[in-house]
Protein backbone atom coordinates (compact mmCIF):
# COMPACT_ATOMS: atom_id res chain seq x y z
CA UNK A 1 0.00 0.00 0.00
CA UNK A 2 1.38 3.51 -0.99
CA UNK A 3 0.95 6.52 1.12
CA UNK A 4 0.92 9.19 -1.42
CA UNK A 5 -1.10 11.41 -3.54
CA UNK A 6 -0.82 12.25 -7.13
CA UNK A 7 -1.57 15.66 -9.17
CA UNK A 8 -5.39 16.25 -9.13
CA UNK A 9 -7.91 15.71 -12.56
CA UNK A 10 -9.14 18.52 -13.99
CA UNK A 11 -13.05 18.22 -13.29
CA UNK A 12 -13.56 18.65 -9.99
CA UNK A 13 -16.08 15.43 -8.47
CA UNK A 14 -18.75 15.89 -6.24
CA UNK A 15 -18.16 13.48 -3.25
CA UNK A 16 -21.99 13.42 -1.42
CA UNK A 17 -21.83 11.92 2.24
CA UNK A 18 -24.76 11.76 5.03
CA UNK A 19 -23.51 13.48 8.40
CA UNK A 20 -25.78 13.05 11.33
CA UNK A 21 -25.37 13.66 14.97
CA UNK A 22 -24.20 10.66 17.14
CA UNK A 23 -22.24 7.79 15.56
CA UNK A 24 -22.54 9.23 11.91
CA UNK A 25 -20.40 12.18 13.00
CA UNK A 26 -16.98 10.27 14.25
CA UNK A 27 -17.80 8.40 10.78
CA UNK A 28 -18.03 11.67 8.85
CA UNK A 29 -14.41 12.36 10.45
CA UNK A 30 -13.34 9.47 9.32
CA UNK A 31 -14.41 9.24 6.20
CA UNK A 32 -13.84 12.74 5.36
CA UNK A 33 -9.87 12.34 6.50
CA UNK A 34 -9.56 9.24 4.33
CA UNK A 35 -10.89 11.08 1.28
CA UNK A 36 -8.78 14.07 1.43
CA UNK A 37 -5.63 11.64 2.16
CA UNK A 38 -6.36 9.01 -0.58
CA UNK A 39 -8.30 10.27 -3.38
CA UNK A 40 -6.16 11.15 -6.37
CA UNK A 41 -8.65 13.67 -8.17
CA UNK A 42 -10.04 17.09 -7.46
CA UNK A 43 -12.44 16.77 -5.19
CA UNK A 44 -15.47 19.04 -3.48
CA UNK A 45 -16.99 17.29 -0.07
CA UNK A 46 -20.68 17.99 0.16
CA UNK A 47 -22.15 16.84 3.90
CA UNK A 48 -26.29 16.79 4.06
CA UNK A 49 -27.62 16.63 7.95
CA UNK A 50 -32.40 16.68 8.42
CA UNK A 51 -32.59 19.80 8.94
CA UNK A 52 -34.54 18.85 12.00
CA UNK A 53 -31.54 17.46 13.53
CA UNK A 54 -28.67 19.71 12.60
CA UNK A 55 -28.78 21.40 16.01
CA UNK A 56 -27.74 18.40 17.75
CA UNK A 57 -24.28 18.17 15.40
CA UNK A 58 -21.65 18.79 18.26
CA UNK A 59 -19.39 21.85 17.36
CA UNK A 60 -16.34 19.89 17.15
CA UNK A 61 -17.62 18.00 13.78
CA UNK A 62 -19.26 21.59 12.19
CA UNK A 63 -15.44 22.98 12.87
CA UNK A 64 -14.11 19.48 11.32
CA UNK A 65 -16.07 20.44 8.26
CA UNK A 66 -15.63 23.66 8.34
CA UNK A 67 -11.62 23.45 8.20
CA UNK A 68 -11.61 20.70 5.85
CA UNK A 69 -13.63 22.27 2.94
CA UNK A 70 -16.59 20.17 3.39
CA UNK A 71 -19.82 22.38 2.25
CA UNK A 72 -22.28 21.36 4.99
CA UNK A 73 -26.17 21.54 3.98
CA UNK A 74 -29.79 20.21 5.23
CA UNK A 75 -32.33 18.29 3.84
CA UNK A 76 -35.73 17.43 4.66
CA UNK A 77 -36.77 13.99 3.92
CA UNK A 78 -40.43 12.87 3.56
CA UNK A 79 -41.10 9.11 3.89
CA UNK A 80 -44.42 7.51 5.22
CA UNK A 81 -41.56 5.78 8.17
CA UNK A 82 -38.30 7.29 9.38
CA UNK A 83 -35.90 5.93 7.08
CA UNK A 84 -32.45 7.24 8.07
CA UNK A 85 -31.19 4.46 4.48
CA UNK A 86 -33.35 6.90 2.63
CA UNK A 87 -31.75 10.56 3.38
CA UNK A 88 -28.91 9.74 0.61
CA UNK A 89 -31.58 9.98 -2.36
CA UNK A 90 -32.66 13.55 -1.29
CA UNK A 91 -28.85 14.53 -0.44
CA UNK A 92 -28.19 13.25 -4.14
CA UNK A 93 -31.07 15.18 -5.70
CA UNK A 94 -29.51 18.73 -4.08
CA UNK A 95 -28.12 20.89 -6.84
CA UNK A 96 -24.19 20.68 -7.17
CA UNK A 97 -22.48 22.45 -9.71
CA UNK A 98 -20.08 19.77 -10.79
CA UNK A 99 -21.05 17.77 -13.44
CA UNK A 100 -19.92 13.97 -11.99
CA UNK A 101 -20.94 13.23 -8.10
CA UNK A 102 -19.93 9.73 -6.50
CA UNK A 103 -22.57 9.14 -3.41
CA UNK A 104 -20.81 7.04 -0.28
CA UNK A 105 -22.59 5.72 2.28
CA UNK A 106 -20.85 7.37 5.73
CA UNK A 107 -20.03 3.63 7.35
CA UNK A 108 -17.01 3.80 4.73
CA UNK A 109 -13.54 4.29 4.82
CA UNK A 110 -11.33 4.98 1.57
CA UNK A 111 -8.08 2.77 2.36
CA UNK A 112 -5.79 3.01 -0.71
CA UNK A 113 -4.69 5.65 -3.22
CA UNK A 114 -7.07 5.33 -6.46
CA UNK A 115 -8.67 7.89 -8.80
CA UNK A 116 -12.83 8.24 -8.06
CA UNK A 117 -12.83 9.38 -11.74
CA UNK A 118 -12.12 5.68 -13.14
CA UNK A 119 -15.54 4.25 -11.65
CA UNK A 120 -17.61 6.77 -14.10
CA UNK A 121 -18.64 5.57 -17.30
CA UNK A 122 -20.55 7.87 -19.76
CA UNK A 123 -24.49 6.26 -20.46
CA UNK A 124 -24.30 4.55 -16.85
CA UNK A 125 -24.52 4.73 -13.46
CA UNK A 126 -21.58 2.94 -11.64
CA UNK A 127 -22.14 0.58 -8.23
CA UNK A 128 -21.30 -2.30 -7.20
CA UNK A 129 -23.95 -5.54 -7.28
CA UNK A 130 -26.22 -6.13 -4.30
CA UNK A 131 -25.41 -9.20 -2.51
CA UNK A 132 -28.37 -12.16 -0.83
CA UNK A 133 -29.13 -10.53 2.18
CA UNK A 134 -30.74 -7.63 -0.01
CA UNK A 135 -34.33 -7.21 -1.52
CA UNK A 136 -35.51 -8.48 -4.91
CA UNK A 137 -35.50 -12.33 -4.90
CA UNK A 138 -38.16 -12.88 -7.28
CA UNK A 139 -39.02 -11.39 -10.64
CA UNK A 140 -42.72 -10.95 -9.28
CA UNK A 141 -40.95 -8.41 -6.44
CA UNK A 142 -39.88 -6.51 -8.87
CA UNK A 143 -42.53 -6.73 -11.35
CA UNK A 144 -44.68 -5.00 -8.50
CA UNK A 145 -41.98 -2.11 -8.01
CA UNK A 146 -41.53 -1.34 -11.43
CA UNK A 147 -45.34 -0.89 -11.97
CA UNK A 148 -45.37 1.38 -8.96
CA UNK A 149 -43.41 3.43 -10.63
CA UNK A 150 -44.82 3.35 -14.12
CA UNK A 151 -41.31 1.62 -15.69
CA UNK A 152 -41.29 -1.35 -18.19
CA UNK A 153 -39.12 -3.71 -16.46
CA UNK A 154 -37.24 -4.84 -19.42
CA UNK A 155 -35.96 -8.74 -19.51
CA UNK A 156 -32.02 -7.94 -18.22
CA UNK A 157 -31.66 -10.55 -16.06
CA UNK A 158 -28.64 -11.36 -12.89
CA UNK A 159 -28.01 -14.37 -11.29
CA UNK A 160 -28.94 -13.85 -7.32
CA UNK A 161 -27.69 -16.97 -4.82
CA UNK A 162 -30.85 -17.11 -2.42
CA UNK A 163 -31.54 -19.61 0.49
CA UNK A 164 -28.61 -21.86 -1.28
CA UNK A 165 -30.15 -22.00 -4.58
CA UNK A 166 -30.06 -19.05 -7.65
CA UNK A 167 -32.33 -17.23 -8.94
CA UNK A 168 -32.52 -14.80 -12.03
CA UNK A 169 -33.72 -11.39 -11.45
CA UNK A 170 -33.65 -8.06 -12.79
CA UNK A 171 -30.21 -6.69 -11.97
CA UNK A 172 -29.71 -3.71 -9.27
CA UNK A 173 -27.23 -2.37 -7.06
CA UNK A 174 -25.97 -1.81 -3.50
CA UNK A 175 -26.77 1.78 -2.86
CA UNK A 176 -23.34 2.49 -0.63
CA UNK A 177 -21.46 3.30 -3.29
CA UNK A 178 -22.90 5.08 -6.48
CA UNK A 179 -21.36 7.36 -9.27
CA UNK A 180 -23.97 9.06 -11.56
CA UNK A 181 -23.18 12.32 -14.02
CA UNK A 182 -25.50 15.36 -14.02
CA UNK A 183 -28.60 16.04 -11.96
CA UNK A 184 -31.13 13.83 -14.20
CA UNK A 185 -30.59 10.58 -12.81
CA UNK A 186 -30.66 12.11 -8.91
CA UNK A 187 -33.88 13.64 -9.30
CA UNK A 188 -35.24 10.68 -11.09
CA UNK A 189 -34.07 8.39 -8.34
CA UNK A 190 -35.77 10.71 -5.82
CA UNK A 191 -38.91 10.27 -8.35
CA UNK A 192 -39.15 7.15 -8.17
CA UNK A 193 -38.43 6.68 -4.49
CA UNK A 194 -41.23 9.00 -3.76
CA UNK A 195 -43.80 6.65 -6.26
CA UNK A 196 -42.58 2.94 -4.13
CA UNK A 197 -42.71 4.78 -1.35
CA UNK A 198 -46.33 5.95 -2.14
CA UNK A 199 -47.15 2.04 -3.20
CA UNK A 200 -48.73 0.13 -0.26
CA UNK A 201 -48.02 -2.97 -2.87
CA UNK A 202 -44.69 -3.54 -2.86
CA UNK A 203 -43.52 -5.93 -0.16
CA UNK A 204 -40.64 -4.70 2.12
CA UNK A 205 -39.39 -2.21 1.18
CA UNK A 206 -37.67 -0.59 4.11
CA UNK A 207 -35.21 -0.69 4.46
CA UNK A 208 -34.15 -1.26 1.10
CA UNK A 209 -35.95 1.40 -1.11
CA UNK A 210 -32.77 2.96 -1.88
CA UNK A 211 -31.99 0.15 -3.92
CA UNK A 212 -34.79 -1.11 -5.27
CA UNK A 213 -35.51 2.49 -6.34
CA UNK A 214 -32.16 3.01 -8.14
CA UNK A 215 -32.21 0.87 -11.26
CA UNK A 216 -36.03 1.19 -11.96
CA UNK A 217 -34.86 5.05 -11.87
CA UNK A 218 -31.84 4.76 -14.67
CA UNK A 219 -34.00 2.15 -16.78
CA UNK A 220 -36.98 4.65 -16.53
CA UNK A 221 -34.28 7.41 -18.55
CA UNK A 222 -32.39 4.89 -20.48
CA UNK A 223 -28.96 4.93 -18.55
CA UNK A 224 -26.94 1.63 -17.96
CA UNK A 225 -26.07 0.11 -15.29
CA UNK A 226 -22.14 -0.61 -15.12
CA UNK A 227 -21.29 -3.26 -12.11
CA UNK A 228 -18.12 -2.38 -10.25
CA UNK A 229 -15.87 -4.81 -8.53
CA UNK A 230 -16.32 -5.48 -5.11
CA UNK A 231 -13.12 -3.14 -4.65
CA UNK A 232 -15.12 0.13 -4.84
CA UNK A 233 -17.40 -1.53 -2.22
CA UNK A 234 -15.61 -3.97 0.11
CA UNK A 235 -17.71 -5.42 3.26
CA UNK A 236 -15.67 -6.70 5.94
CA UNK A 237 -15.76 -10.14 5.06
CA UNK A 238 -13.66 -9.57 2.11
CA UNK A 239 -11.62 -7.03 2.89
CA UNK A 240 -10.45 -9.23 6.06
CA UNK A 241 -9.26 -11.63 3.32
CA UNK A 242 -8.23 -9.29 0.92
CA UNK A 243 -7.65 -5.68 2.32
CA UNK A 244 -4.75 -4.66 -0.06
CA UNK A 245 -7.28 -4.79 -3.00
CA UNK A 246 -9.74 -2.30 -1.52
CA UNK A 247 -10.69 0.97 -2.54
CA UNK A 248 -13.36 1.77 -0.05
CA UNK A 249 -14.05 -0.37 2.99
CA UNK A 250 -17.57 -0.53 4.00
CA UNK A 251 -17.19 -1.27 7.47
CA UNK A 252 -20.95 -1.23 8.63
CA UNK A 253 -19.60 -1.48 12.37
CA UNK A 254 -16.87 -0.24 14.37
CA UNK A 255 -15.34 -3.29 15.76
CA UNK A 256 -14.62 -4.27 12.20
CA UNK A 257 -11.77 -0.90 12.51
CA UNK A 258 -10.86 -2.16 15.35
CA UNK A 259 -10.35 -6.10 14.54
CA UNK A 260 -9.07 -5.34 11.13
CA UNK A 261 -5.77 -3.58 9.31
CA UNK A 262 -8.51 -0.70 8.61
CA UNK A 263 -7.47 0.15 12.36
CA UNK A 264 -3.96 1.42 10.96
CA UNK A 265 -5.30 3.41 8.59
CA UNK A 266 -8.04 5.36 10.46
CA UNK A 267 -4.78 5.72 12.85
CA UNK A 268 -2.70 7.69 9.91
CA UNK A 269 -5.21 9.86 8.71
CA UNK A 270 -7.31 10.82 11.57
CA UNK A 271 -4.49 12.58 13.74
CA UNK A 272 -3.77 14.58 10.42
CA UNK A 273 -7.15 16.15 9.61
CA UNK A 274 -8.73 16.17 12.80
CA UNK A 275 -7.64 17.28 16.24
CA UNK A 276 -7.69 13.61 17.98
CA UNK A 277 -4.19 11.65 18.19
CA UNK A 278 -6.16 8.29 17.20
CA UNK A 279 -9.05 6.92 16.05
CA UNK A 280 -9.59 5.14 19.46
CA UNK A 281 -9.52 8.85 21.18
CA UNK A 282 -11.91 10.56 18.24
CA UNK A 283 -14.23 7.44 18.78
CA UNK A 284 -14.42 7.61 22.43
CA UNK A 285 -14.61 11.44 22.02
CA UNK A 286 -18.13 11.08 20.29
CA UNK A 287 -19.36 8.21 22.38
CA UNK A 288 -19.26 10.02 25.57
CA UNK A 289 -19.91 13.43 24.43
CA UNK A 290 -22.10 12.90 21.13
CA UNK A 291 -25.84 13.16 21.00
CA UNK A 292 -28.17 9.98 19.95
CA UNK A 293 -31.43 10.80 18.75
CA UNK A 294 -33.40 8.00 18.01
CA UNK A 295 -34.45 8.75 14.64
CA UNK A 296 -31.02 8.20 13.28
CA UNK A 297 -30.58 4.64 14.11
CA UNK A 298 -32.89 1.80 15.36
CA UNK A 299 -36.44 2.99 13.94
CA UNK A 300 -38.84 1.26 11.62
CA UNK A 301 -36.50 2.17 8.35
CA UNK A 302 -33.52 1.11 9.88
CA UNK A 303 -34.04 -2.11 10.78
CA UNK A 304 -34.11 -5.39 8.41
CA UNK A 305 -36.20 -8.05 8.06
CA UNK A 306 -34.76 -10.60 10.52
CA UNK A 307 -34.10 -12.96 7.87
CA UNK A 308 -32.10 -10.44 6.21
CA UNK A 309 -30.19 -9.21 9.04
CA UNK A 310 -28.84 -12.62 10.15
CA UNK A 311 -28.04 -13.04 6.58
CA UNK A 312 -26.45 -9.83 6.50
CA UNK A 313 -24.28 -10.60 9.73
CA UNK A 314 -23.30 -14.09 8.57
CA UNK A 315 -21.18 -12.31 5.67
CA UNK A 316 -20.24 -9.74 7.99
Amino acid sequence: MNFFRKAPSQEPIAVVIMCEPGVYEWMTLLLVSSLRHFVQDEISIYAYCRRSLSAQLLETTKQFLQSNGVILDYIDPTYRVNYPHGNKVFACAMRRKEKKTVFVDTDTMVVNNFALKDGFVTGSISGRRTGPDMWGKTVEEWDLAYKAANVEMGSQRIEKHVDGGKVMVPPSFNAGVVFFEGEAFAEKWLDVTRQINACQSVPDIFPFLDQIALPIAAKSINLKLNFLSEKWNTGPATYEKDGGGTNIYHYHFVKKIYETSALKIADLVVPKFTQFESFRDMHDFYENSGNKPDTVRGSPGYVRPPKLEKLRQEKG
